[in-house]
C-alpha cells in the first residue's frame, strides 16, 4: 500500500475488498487497477487519493464515485440527522470526488480524464 494511504480503521475492511476487487480486474484488463478507500465527505482526504494516485502513475485515467450510506427509515422517520449524513456522502462526496478528479487548475488535467458518479438506488 503506498505511503499517501491513510483509511479509518473502521473502514480497513472496505478498504481491503477494494484492493482485492482492484488486483482481480487489473488481472483480467491486464492493465493496472487500484482500489481505496478515504473519507469522501473530507475534501482533504479526497484531493489526497487524487494526488497520491497521481504521483504514484502519473496519470489519472479514470475516477469512479463509489460510496454510499443507507439510513433504514422512511420519509417519516428518517430524522434531519441521518438525512444529511446521508446526503453528505452521496451529493457532497460524489461533488468532492469528481471536482479532484478533473480539476482543470491541475497539472495532471487531461482532456480524456473520465469521471464516473454510479446512479444512486
Amino acid at each position: 500500500m503506498p505511503s499517501w494511504f491513510d483509511v479509518d480503521p473502521r473502514r480497513a475492511a472496505e478498504a481491503a475488498e477494494a484492493a482485492e476487487a482492484a488486483e482481480q480486474l487489473s488481472t483480467e484488463v491486464s492493465s493496472q487497477v487500484v482500489g481505496l478507500g478515504c473519507n469522501v465527505t473530507d475534501e482533504g482526504a479526497v484531493r489526497t487519493a487524487v494526488g497520491g494516485t497521481v504521483d504514484e502513475f502519473g496519470r489519472l485515467d479514470v475516477w469512479v464515485n463509489y460510496a454510499g450510506i443507507a439510513r433504514d427509515a422512511s420519509l417519516r422517520k428518517m430524522g434531519a440527522a441521518d438525512f444529511e449524513a446521508a446526503m453528505k456522502v452521496h451529493l457532497k462526496g460524489s461533488w468532492l470526488g469528481v471536482r479532484a478528479a478533473v480539476d482543470p487548475s491541475s497539472d495532471r488535467w487531461r482532456e480524456d480524464t473520465t469521471a464516473e458518479v454510479p446512479p444512486w438506488s
